[in-house]
């Protein structure tokens, strides 16, 4: 009888250490937990009332009943059964009655400690207390330095070296909101991923927004739902982009360092970048914009004695006004020193007020410069066909584009559709012995077309297509590169030049109304400044599906593979072993 108690005594300590180590590798305080630790203790009880003479069973109930009343307060007030208890208060309850403990049954434990038996279990316990040091120390090293392996084909669980080698780079923090609700479909996936960020650079902080209930942080970055805000350095970025290229790419935008300086030319009816918000022909929208990644824009009133030296990139953005020889002059020379320049013009038409006896598009003065550079300026207004509901197929002065050549600027737009109205096209010129490519086109076919007759567009709100007219698609934006040799032959210097036949699709009602217009925007000025425009990422394709489980699948499958079937092995292998050897 005594062998069985003895047995139960291996098996409750075996239950209970196993118990506490389910505990410290996941660690949930499940049902599975508190069984192992509630049987295991009472078996372990049984064996001691049972095997122990009288006077050391009355010790041992002292000490389980005193440290029992510390781990009831404890446990107590961790599950909230009274209120708030200082843990301070409790770790010194436990001090004062353990040495209370010691003191009285001093004279029993000398007793105990003398025994050989008893000696070989004091050492056992503290190989085992070595034992579990070192596993603690192991587990804050893993923590501290961890390090993970994917063995997936595609590497489906760790960023691309691109993704890794700009989170390098990384300086300062670097945070990213995610704004997203609860109910979001793609929340789970994009949690993953944003994870691997975080992991791989300890700069990357992640934070998980709804927009409803943060509605002040919405309004403040003036995102939606689903959109992320990447900031660095106090600049930020607002991408869609839930992928590792779209979100690698914001953080391409924010880290990379620009000194660009944009100077708008102001003084010929040119759209304004300092003008209120409630102006039509205000730029103020995409300033702020401009201003948030990292550019600084400026005001030029005057260029008739040359372009100011700390132009970086200029821009002409819808005069309204002819440009004088020397202006032109100017511009020339700053195009023919390497200059970058962002040109839009509008196809201007004489004021009504003149009662002009024909309407025509009116010159800007930049004409033949921009045909020297490879830019053929149409005198026209591009017309295109829609399908309207309940009015059919109508024409109309605005341009929906959906056509893109292959170019930086418009690669990212493939896809998405920028707005423009009243438009004028813009060829590039064949004779042109630098790089001119034509990178936004109206519809194809018969669904639109440039019309030259201004007169009778204007007077009788009719027009069709002609003998002579482009048809579509028409194009209405160039973009121009050359190499230019400065007066030092080591000095080499690429003009660049980016023509779009309007200007106004970048004023504060467009932008705020087609918001890839302003991407459009943004785009020619990243690439007329030279910065590296794109990482590109290729999809990471499953070559077979994983099994998604649950978290307590998970738990389930860890409590009977790792701790339930090692532990009854042991249990039976522990008992048999003592069982034999007590019965010789």
């Amino acid at each position: 009888m005594n062998v069985l108690f003895q047995c139960l005594g291996i098996t409750g300590l075996i239950m209970l250490l196993y118990g506490l180590l389910a505990f410290a590798v996941t660690p949930v305080a499940s049902v599975f937990f508190w069984v192992l630790v509630i049987l295991g203790t009472l078996l372990i009880l049984t064996f001691v009332i049972k095997s122990l003479s009288r006077r050391w069973q009355l010790v041992t109930a002292s000490f389980v009943g005193l440290n029992g009343i510390w781990i009831f307060l404890s446990f107590g007030e961790k599950l909230g059964f009274w209120d708030e208890l200082d843990w301070r208060y409790l770790l010194i309850g436990a001090f004062v009655l353990n040495v209370i403990f010691v003191v009285a049954a001093r004279k029993f434990l000398k007793d105990l400690f003398e025994k050989r038996a008893v000696q070989h279990g004091a050492n056992a316990i503290v190989y085992s207390l070595i034992f579990l040091a070192t596993l603690v120390v192991l587990n804050i090293f893993a923590v501290d330095v961890n390090r993970k392996w994917d063995f997936t084909e595609s590497s489906i669980n760790t960023l691309s070296q691109q993704s890794v080698d700009l989170l390098n780079r990384l300086d300062a923090p670097l945070n990213i909101y995610v704004f997203v609700d609860d109910q979001y479909p793609d929340k789970p996936r994009l949690k993953k991923l944003l994870g691997m960020y975080e992991f791989e650079s300890d700069k990357v902080n992640v934070e998980f927004l709804d927009p409803d209930r943060e509605r002040h942080l919405a309004e403040k970055y003036k995102v939606q739902n689903g959109q992320l805000v990447v900031e660095y350095k106090n600049q930020s970025h607002i991408t869609q982009g839930t992928n590792e290229e779209g979100i690698t790419q914001a953080i391409l935008k924010v880290a990379d360092k620009r000194d660009a300086t944009i100077c708008f030319v102001q003084g010929h009816g040119e759209l304004g970048i300092d003008s209120e918000n409630d102006d039509p022909r205000s730029l103020s929208a995409v300033n702020g914009g401009l201003e948030n990644e990292g550019y600084t824009t400026k005001v030029v009133n005057n260029i008739t004695g040359g372009i100011p030296q700390d132009c970086s990139i200029l821009t002409i953005a819808g005069p309204t006004q002819m440009y004088t020889p020397d202006e032109v002059k100017s511009v020339e020379n700053f195009l023919a020193g390497g200059g970058k320049a962002m040109i839009l013009l509008d196809p201007n038409i004489p004021n009504p007020k003149l009662n002009p006896k024909t309407f025509h598009i009116l010159p800007t003065g930049l004409e033949q410069t921009l045909k020297k550079w490879g830019v053929l300026v149409g005198q026209n207004f591009i017309l295109e066909k829609h399908l309207e509901l309940l009015r059919g197929m109508t024409v109309g002065l605005t341009v929906m584009a959906r056509n893109y050549g292959n170019h930086p600027i418009v690669d990212p737009l493939k896809g998405r559709q920028t707005v423009f109205q009243n438009v004028q096209s813009i060829q590039k010129n064949k004779d042109f012995s630098g790089t001119a490519l034509e990178i936004i086109s109206s519809a194809k076919g018969d669904l639109s077309w440039a019309e030259q007759n201004i007169d009778r567009l204007l007077k009788e709100g009719a027009a069709e297509p002609n003998a002579g007219e482009l048809k579509g698609p028409v194009p209405f934006a160039v973009a121009v590169e050359k190499d230019m040799k400065g007066k030092d032959e080591l000095d080499e210097r690429q003009t660049r030049i980016l023509v779009i036949g309007d200007a106004d699709f970048a004023s504060n009602g467009m932008v705020t109304s087609y918001e890839f217009n302003f991407d459009l925007f943004l785009n020619g000025y990243n690439w007329l400044s030279g910065q590296k425009e794109s990482i590109t990422i290729r999809p990471k394709r499953l070559r077979a599906s994983a099994i998604e489980l649950t978290p307590e699948q998970s738990l389930r499958i860890f409590h009977i593979a790792i701790v339930g079937i090692p532990m009854l092995v042991l249990i039976f292998g522990m008992n048999l072993w003592w069982w034999r050897r007590r019965k010789g």
